[in-house]
């Protein structure tokens, strides 16, 4: 009888099921002297299915009985493990088995967690360790090594592992090998080694679990660069946002904004506009400007001409140089007239316009434009007394700026500077009028 044949689908074993139902008026039994082989293997099969383990263990032992098949013995057990009420008396026939046939894989295979159950370690390591001398499947060497790690024999456990995938390169022995020696702080580098090797040996059939154990044996070791060149590769070999956004986070963690734009940069498409945020913290005004106006030409959203106009006028070295400056407000101005009215670029702009006395009755206007967005802006009311002060309405702006330092004080030096400058024209007006 093919083994094959109890890997048949649930299906053909109900239709199974039906055909003896109508055959014999019922499943046969399995004392029944009547019922053949194929009649008890095929109830032993429906009666598994139904979950009744111990009526099907026992067609499993009666089939062992009539045939002496090695194969209903292991399915014997196998059906006892799920019911062990029994599987004292079934251990016994398959150590009489071993005895006679201490290499059969299949028996091996089903003494390991047999001998478990019973608590019977000494048992189970032996059954372990010939297990793992004659197989180096996956399943087997990872079924091996259970007993050596009840046992506390981790050294042990780990040469079992590190041997078997020496000789397959199988990545599921490898994670279970990492995972017995991350438990020894000193071998957690040398884990790592192994994974690292392994991913670079296999690019495209690393697995996902693989790149997550490494990142987690990073962060345990406190390894921000290689946390980052795990990030990197995953994003290199499947994209995402989820994996960008955590890549940035790494490289933001470090303190290295240039390292995360670089990476931005070799990917244009990956974020845009967070490579535009990340040159503008890092003060590169040149690059920010450039990202700008590719985002302006992408997404046809005007914010992206006042960003280029105010990235413009940062990076200038010279911030009275008037062509720099008519260019900022042409760049202004097309912001405007297609649909910017945001009160933070409404107030940059006008302040600009006001400080360089470009057109400070227009920055006024403005910044009243502003402040019906944010009335009790401090900054913005600043802005506007400033704006008076340069037409030389200096009680107006005095009595604007009486306002920005009740709100916010003299802390900021550029406030500070206004109000001595607006309080000071303001005494000199009121002197003038008195003596008039």
């Amino acid at each position: 009888m093919s083994r094959n044949y109890f890997g048949r689908t649930a299906v053909i074993v109900s239709l199974l099921s039906l055909a003896l139902q109508g055959l014999w008026g019922g499943a046969p039994q399995y004392g029944s002297s009547e019922a053949s082989d194929d009649a008890l293997m095929i109830s032993a099969i429906v009666l598994t299915q139904e979950k009744r383990y111990e009526e099907a263990r026992k067609l499993y032992a009666e089939l062992y009985k009539r045939t002496r098949a090695p194969l209903f013995l292991f399915r014997e057990a196998a059906v006892a493990l799920m019911h062990p009420a029994s599987l004292e008396k079934t251990a016994q026939k398959l150590a009489n088995y071993l005895s006679s046939h201490p290499d059969d894989t299949e028996a091996l295979r089903l003494a390991v967690p047999i001998y478990l159950t019973l608590h019977k370690r000494t048992e189970a390591l032996q059954a372990a360790r010939k297990l793992g001398a004659l197989s180096t499947a996956p399943a087997d060497v990872t079924l091996a090594v259970q007993p050596l790690l009840y046992e506390g024999k981790n050294d042990e456990a780990e040469a079992l592992l590190a041997s078997a995938y020496k000789r397959t390169g199988d990545e599921t022995l490898l994670m279970r090998l990492v995972s017995v020696m991350e438990l020894d702080p000193a071998k957690r580098k040398e884990a790592i080694g192994l994974l690292e090797m392994h991913r670079r040996m296999h690019p495209e059939e690393a697995s996902v679990e693989l790149f997550n154990k490494l990142l987690n044996l990073y962060v345990k070791t406190n390894d921000i660069d290689g946390v980052i060149s795990v990030y990197k590769a995953m994003y290199e070999r499947t994209p995402s946002d989820m994996l960008l956004q955590r890549l940035v986070q790494a490289y933001a963690l470090k303190g290295d904004y240039r390292g995360a734009a670089a990476f931005l940069e070799r990917h244009p498409d990956a974020d845009p506009v967070l490579l535009y945020k990340l040159f503008k913290s890092m003060k590169r005004f040149d690059k920010a400007q450039a990202q700008a106006k590719r985002l302006y030409v992408r997404t046809k959203s005007p914010k992206w001409l006042a960003e280029e106009a105010i990235m413009l006028y940062e990076g200038a070295k010279d911030k009275k140089d008037q062509a720099m400056l008519r260019k900022m407000a042409e760049l202004f101005e097309r912001a405007l007239a297609e649909g910017v009215d945001d009160s933070l670029y409404l107030n940059y702009y006008a302040y600009t316009l006001i400080d360089n006395d470009m057109d400070v009755k227009k920055g006024i206007a403005l910044m009243k434009r502003a402040l019906r967005q944010q009335p009790a802006n401090a900054y913005y009311l600043d802005s506007l007394a400033w704006g008076y002060y340069k037409l030389g309405e200096c009680d107006k702006a005095y009595e604007i700026m009486q306002k920005v330092v009740l709100q916010s004080g003299l802390s900021q030096p550029e406030i500070a500077e206004h109000w001595k400058k607006i309080r000071a024209c303001a005494h000199k007006a009121s002197a003038a009028k008195a003596r008039h």
